[in-house]
């Protein structure tokens, strides 16, 4: 019988990762933690769910043993088989201090706990394509570090968080997923934030001639969170991922330019008429009153400028034996739209601008 743990309930995510397993394996047992502030949001996700064969244990990452109680800490210790650590900042704006915290001092703390784990059979951490910072060339799965530096906070601390991991002796499985968008069949998604970003700017310019924003020639690798989960769940359980790091990535991505003519052509019925250099946009996000006027925060950009390419033949062959394949976002991208058109004036899914 699998018992998991999993962090980072009740994270949109972590949701989908419960359902998936659910799924898969319906006698399995399930134990989430969950920070006390989002309890009450946890029983009703558990409760709406049907969640009948889970228990919610009150927790923080940030704290040493996780800040479970000695109860059920021992029960935890004896039973659990996986552990899947989801619980992280994905603020591209976060402060170090705060990412650190949380990416990489939680971390190491999941990392102690699985230790003390008597029948762990594997941790799997989600970690995110991105530890690569600014390299612009071929990422390779079995690459971590190569002198590289970071766009900010958030990816700086999961780098530090995954070397953690990988110098640990535990049974682990790593996936580095590219930019997690909604589901490729529904378009659903918790978050507006992200290639998001893009939409929410080109809602405030819709009545403008729309510009391309800089040459736009950088590959953009947006993945479904159904292809991420659906990966996540059939590497967690297969012999061959022991101790090793997969690339949930889009093997065929399209340039940023591309991406932006299709959220275009779909949200607003029009074509990108002149072209904005990168530079004039970034000055204009770094004052406030701009950025929440635009509805964009300035590290969006980054992403769309930084030109890798992240290598995931050895992952792809490993899926396509179960028939997993990432999908070609053209063929989902409609979704993707008609779910923001549809849920844009839900203020519980966009971001704050700071």
């Amino acid at each position: 019988m699998s018992i998991y743990f999993i962090t980072g309930f009740p994270g949109f995510l972590a949701i989908h990762l419960v359902e998936e397993l659910r799924k898969q394996n319906p006698s399995a047992f399930f134990y989430l933690l969950v920070q006390k502030d989002q309890l009450e949001k946890a029983q009703l996700v558990k409760e709406d769910l049907e969640l009948f064969n889970a228990q919610l244990v009150e927790g923080d990452i940030t704290m040493r043993g996780l800040g479970i109680d000695p109860v059920n800490r021992e029960v935890i210790n004896e039973t659990v088989t996986h552990v899947f650590h989801l619980a992280a900042i994905y603020d591209l704006a976060v402060s170090l201090d705060i990412a650190w915290r949380t990416n990489v001092e939680g971390t190491s703390h999941v990392v102690e706990l699985c230790e003390d784990l008597a029948n762990l059979k594997r941790f799997i951490y989600f970690s995110t394509a991105f530890v690569s910072g600014y390299r612009e060339e071929t990422i390779f799965e079995h690459e971590l570090g190569k002198d590289q530096t970071f766009k900010n906070h958030y990816e700086h601390t999961k780098y530090e968080a995954e070397v953690i991991v990988s110098n640990s002796s535990l049974p682990k499985t790593i996936v580095r997923p590219g930019i997690v968008i909604g589901n490729s069949k529904t378009g659903q998604t918790s978050k507006f934030d992200g290639p998001y970003f893009i939409l929410r700017f080109l809602d405030q310019v819709q009545r403008l001639p729309i510009p391309f924003i800089g040459k736009g020639d950088a590959f953009v690798n947006l993945v479904p969170v159904d292809f991420v989960i659906s990966a996540t769940t059939y590497l967690a359980h297969c012999d061959e991922a022991v101790n090793q790091t997969f690339h949930l990535t889009d093997p065929a991505p399209y340039p940023a330019k591309k991406l932006y003519e299709m959220f275009c052509e779909l949200l607003l019925h029009k074509k990108p008429s002149w072209v904005l250099p990168k530079f004039i946009v970034q000055n204009a996000l770094s004052v406030k009153a701009l950025r929440k006027r635009l509805d964009v925060v300035k590290e969006t950009i980054d992403y769309f400028e930084c030109n890798a390419h992240y290598d995931s033949t050895r992952t792809t062959e490993l899926l396509s034996r179960e028939g997993i394949n990432c999908p070609d976002l053209k063929d989902y991208i409609e979704e993707i739209v008609h779910f923001y058109v549809h849920n844009r004036i839900d203020h519980e899914k966009k971001q704050p601008i700071q």
